[in-house]
């Protein structure tokens, strides 16, 4: 420090012996004066601050020429050393380092100078830093030093100041997989390597593996993941934070087959002369995966014309076998082979649905102008036909066409014809309509949403919501939880003891070379009395937090000398208010949700008040001065990470453990003939993120699968016609919409896996004559639609039953059946169900029999029971809980007394449904 003269050191001492009553005596009459008199009698104040003091004037003492004005000669300490100070001697990477100089006098005190000599801070490595726009930053992990040096004085520090420099908050998380390439059923290991802005590594965090899509068939058990079903998986290391995520790609291709069923196209018990027969065949492997190319031999027995692969024309009466082998390896080695009978009976009129064929599936959208042909056929001539109860005229060679309007979904086109004799026969036939389809064991993405409203994520209300004692109905909540939370007091008062000491020793204030005023600076203790607040408020592509927060204090000791006589004392330095302001990104990156660090907008930090008891002045002032500058810097950046990076933490880990626990990862489903069940598993991948002002809306998209039983032609399961995602429209915080289409995800998959191809008795239904049997092939899926008021229609088609009825048909009756019914559905927490079935159509026709009067009105009775069996048991156990994704709470929030784990989401749903959607909405709260 510069040497202040004579003048004003000695009006220091004066003051300072006032403050502390040291009793300080003005000089002798023969020494010299204490101060140079002003024209007007006063000592005004000097830039150092000190306050005007009057002094009396005094004749100047008669000590000749020879004696020098002591008054206005100032001494100059003797530099004998120069100090290198860091505010810190540990930082992390990222962080701007506080070096200075500090000179040192002959007495070994440090000084400051008014005008002190250039100096130079060396560093070393110099690749371990990179110039900021406030200062030098630290980048790489290791040692390092600075070094002070005075060329002007031939000064250079002797013991460089050395510094740590630590990792700073994780930034990049590398993948690495050992294959990308694999079998299904196969292991892939996966490395996790982390890395902060600056490319340092850290090793004292553990990612976790996540894999996308998730669900059934996918294992993660720490660094180890196991595939059995088939497609394209990123695989990523998600650690909460880290804003940059490197994934890495697996394919998993099918195992050998395993498994081999087949169906005919069309499926009926009895074909005409002349009918083309073909042969449909689905070959997996042990998990379900669908083999697309398999190598086949395919043939029939008696031979027959070939009409294509896997199809024959068949002109002679009689029973014929076409049957399918795989070729080449297989599971264990074990063959594979499956056939079916085809038997032709030219008795009665044969009719043929030529265009589409029964059981067709219908790639178009529904409407009017769709043309239905068919052809009828008998060698004693036809005299009759009708479509749907209209009669039709049909050519010389039988075939007929007519102009229908078709619905989505099943539609059904009865058929009857009259020969010459009289004798008659009818048919139903029935295909699918749908423009729109869910591959088969493949993702329907966007058939869930989660709509989260500005007020599910800041409603600007701490006190509703309550649950156990933690009130929590925004995401906002979390966060203004964490900002009154001893956690972060914690982690405040930690950096703030990693930075001891807050100011090293130095003096300030010297006379005739002396020090009379020096201090240093240790922390004590912090605390933010509060009530701090946060806002969190959506924008475009994001969120914007805010952290106000009040009665920010630091207690500190305060030591060093006055005069030669030593002080040591505590006291607290507040700030009454400090913010923090950041905006973050809210996307999908890998598969995931992510929440990632924007911008920091503004960090504000006010100005501070003392409390010390038995320091004035000059003490205090220093202390004021640190804590409005280095200091308070110091605070200031530490909030700023601390909020910027617990909130950054906590919204990722929260968005990213966004997932549907509803349905769990498989689950059993009941066979209406008993037996063991059908396991069906349940799939999950993100599809989409879109943040605007008003709210945020997650798609999410569903697989369902089972081990395939049922063969036959399908291009997935039908979806409604218009947007597969749904943005419900709801004045409360949160809602979910779902898509009828995952209902049909789950009754097609259930289809294929057999669910409707039964032996089914009277005791299984009721009130039927024992013995009563009925053998069930269904060769369509079902289909759900939607119905407003709270209702869904369910339809059900191409079904050949072989029904015994005792004391009616003894014999097997054929049967071929269609339906449409409608049930009432209601919401039971998560879990679905469907009551009160109504048949609303019924299409049935018996090709071999003529019925009696009462003989189909006691069919259609056991008919119209089995279709509300079916439609209840199927509906009911097909989705037993909506989809309704949740959020999970961050193991993060455990350090601020949050229950970390604990599910975030719908909270007193209701439910509503139109043509194409549930729709559920609720609350936001702890589920």
């Amino acid at each position: 420090m510069a040497y202040m003269g004579q003048r004003r050191g000695v009006v220091a001492l004066l003051l300072l012996g006032l403050v502390f009553g040291l009793g300080l005596a003005a000089c002798s009459d023969d020494a010299p004066k204490s101060a140079v008199q002003s024209s007007a009698g006063d000592v005004s104040e000097d830039a150092g601050g000190e306050p005007d003091v009057a002094v009396e004037d005094e004749p100047e003492a008669d000590v000749g020429p020879d004696v020098p004005d002591w008054g206005d000669v100032e001494l100059p300490p003797v530099i004998v050393a120069v100090d290198t100070l860091l505010t810190s001697n540990v930082v992390t990477a990222g962080s701007t380092v506080d070096a200075r100089c500090q000179f040192i006098d002959e007495m070994g005190e440090a000084v400051e100078l008014e005008e002190p000599p250039a100096v130079f801070i060396n560093h070393a490595p110099s690749e371990s830093f990179a110039q900021g726009e406030d200062g030098l930053i630290a980048t790489r992990v290791g040692a390092a030093t600075f070094t002070c040096s005075a060329p002007s004085l031939s000064l250079i520090d002797q013991t460089p100041a050395e510094l740590t420099i630590l990792h700073g908050p994780p930034d990049t998380v590398l993948t690495e997989v050992d294959r990308n390439l694999i079998v299904a059923g196969d292991e892939v290991v996966v490395g996790c390597s982390v890395f902060d802005a600056w490319g340092n590594a850290i090793d004292d965090v553990e990612p976790t593996v996540r894999v996308d899509p998730s669900g059934d068939g996918v294992e993660v058990l720490r660094a180890i993941v196991t595939l059995e079903r088939t497609g394209i998986f990123t695989v990523s290391c998600q650690l909460d934070g880290a804003g940059d995520v490197i994934a890495e790609v697996v394919e998993v291709i099918p195992a050998l087959p395993a498994h081999l069923v087949v169906s005919k196209d069309p499926d009926q018990r009895v074909y005409g002369l002349g009918a083309v027969v073909g042969l449909i065949w689905t070959v997996t492997d042990r998990y379900g995966n669908i083999i697309r190319d398999p190598v086949l031999d395919i043939g029939v027995a008696p031979p027959a014309e070939y009409f294509g692969e896997g199809r024959y024309r068949f002109d002679n009466e009689g029973t014929y076998v076409m049957s399918v082998r795989v070729s080449g390896r297989t599971e264990n080695n074990i063959p594979l082979q499956a056939g079916e009978t085809v038997v032709i009976n030219g008795s009665g009129p044969s009719i043929t649905c030529d265009n589409p064929r029964d059981a067709a599936l219908i790639d178009t959208a529904p409407g009017p102008g769709f043309i239905f042909r068919g052809r009828v056929a008998d060698a004693n001539g036809v005299s009759e036909v009708r479509v749907n109860g209209n009669p039709v005229v049909a050519d010389a060679d039988g075939r007929f066409a007519v102009t229908l309007t078709t619905r989505f979904g099943i539609n059904f086109v009865d058929i009857s014809a009259l020969d010459d004799f009289g004798e008659e026969n009818a048919t139903t036939c029935a295909f699918l309509v749908a423009d729109n389809w869910a591959p088969e064991n493949g993702f329907l993405d966007d058939g869930v949403t989660l709509r989260l409203a500005q007020s599910g994520v800041d409603d600007g209300n701490r006190g509703d919501g309550c649950s156990n004692g933690v009130c929590l109905d925004s995401l906002n909540d979390v966060l203004h939880i964490v900002v009154n939370s001893t956690g972060l007091v914690d982690q405040l008062r930690n950096t703030l003891e990693g930075a001891d000491p807050l100011k090293a020793s130095s003096c300030h204030q010297r006379v005739f070379g002396l020090c009379v005023l020096s201090s240093e600076v240790w922390h004590e203790d912090s605390k933010i009395d509060g009530p701090n607040s946060t806002s969190l408020t959506l924008l475009d592509g994001g969120m914007r937090a805010v952290a106000s927060l009040r009665g920010l204090g630091v207690r500190v000791r305060v030591k060093g000398k006055v005069a030669g006589i030593g002080y040591d004392t505590t006291g607290w330095v507040t700030m009454n208010t400090a913010s923090v302001d950041v905006t973050f990104n809210l996307e999908l990156r890998n598969g995931q949700p992510r929440v990632t660090v924007r911008s920091v907008n503004d960090v504000a930090v006010s100005n501070v008040d003392t409390s010390f008891n038995g320091l004035d002045g000059f003490i205090i002032n220093v202390v004021v001065d640190l804590f409005q500058g280095t200091i308070r810097n110091l605070i200031r950046d530490t909030l700023r990470d601390q909020i910027r990076n617990a909130f950054d933490d906590i919204l990722d880990g929260l968005v990213s453990n966004l997932d549907i626990s509803t349905l769990g990862t498989s689950f059993n489903v009941p066979r209406l003939s008993g037996g063991d069940p059908i396991r069906m598993g349940f799939g999950v991948r993100f599809s989409t993120v879109t943040v605007n002002g008003t709210r945020a809306l997650f798609g999410i998209g569903t697989r369902m699968t089972a081990p395939i039983t049922h063969g036959g032609n399908t291009y997935g399961a039908p979806i409604p016609p218009g947007t597969v995602r749904r943005d419900p429209t709801t004045d409360r915080s949160i809602a979910s919409g779902v898509n009828i289409g995952v209902l049909n995800q789950a009754l097609h998959t259930l289809w294929r896996g057999g669910l409707l191809d039964a032996d089914i008795n009277g005791a299984t239904l009721g009130g039927f004559p024992a013995g009563t049997q009925a053998n069930i092939r269904t060769n369509l899926p079902p289909v759900a639609a939607g119905l407003r008021g709270g209702k869904v229609e369910l339809m059900l088609g191409a079904m050949s039953l072989d029904l015994v009825y005792p004391g009616v048909f003894d014999r097997p009756l054929s049967v071929v059946l269609g339906a449409r019914a409608q049930t009432a559905i209601q919401l039971n927490g998560d879990d679905l169900a469907f009551s009160n079935v109504q048949i609303t159509e019924l299409f049935f026709s018996t090709p071999d029999t003529t019925l009696t009067a009462q003989n189909r009105e006691t069919i259609e009775g056991f008919l119209r029971s089995l279709i509300q069996s079916v439609v209840d048991r199927s509906l009911n156990d097909a989705l037993p809980a909506l989809p309704i994704p949740a959020f999970a709470l961050p193991s993060a929030v455990g350090a601020f007394g949050l229950p970390a784990g604990a599910d975030l989401g719908i909270v007193g749903p209701r439910l509503d449904n139109d043509e194409s959607h549930f729709v559920i909405d609720g609350n936001f709260g702890i589920r």
